[in-house]
């Protein structure tokens, strides 16, 4: 398999993956995950097991997608997003007893 189809897969999915967290949980939980991720990556890629190149490639792949995850987390904490229409509707009460 060629590296740069992995890598655009990985960056592809990973990125979905990152936005659908972004826009359902709330804030800090993309850069939380990423954390994991890259963190994970990290001490699979220093771990003693002998998994060879399934071991590497898996450590790069957590790596990859922690460190997107990342720039993603840190753009997803200083973004304003508007608040949703449900909690707009609850935040006003209706006019209904004037």
């Amino acid at each position: 398999m060629n590296v740069t189809f992995v890598v655009a897969v990985v960056l592809f999915v990973s990125g979905a993956f990152y936005w659908a967290i972004s826009r359902f949980c709330p804030r800090g939980t993309v850069l939380f995950v990423a954390a994991v991720f890259y963190g994970l990556g990290v001490l699979l890629g220093q771990s003693g097991l002998d998994g060879g190149r399934v071991m590497s490639l898996a450590s790069g792949v957590l790596k990859m997608s922690g460190f997107l995850g990342g720039i993603l987390g840190f753009l997803d904490l200083v973004r304003k997003r508007e608040p949703d229409i449900i909690e707009a509707e609850i935040a006003e009460p209706p006019d209904t007893f004037k």
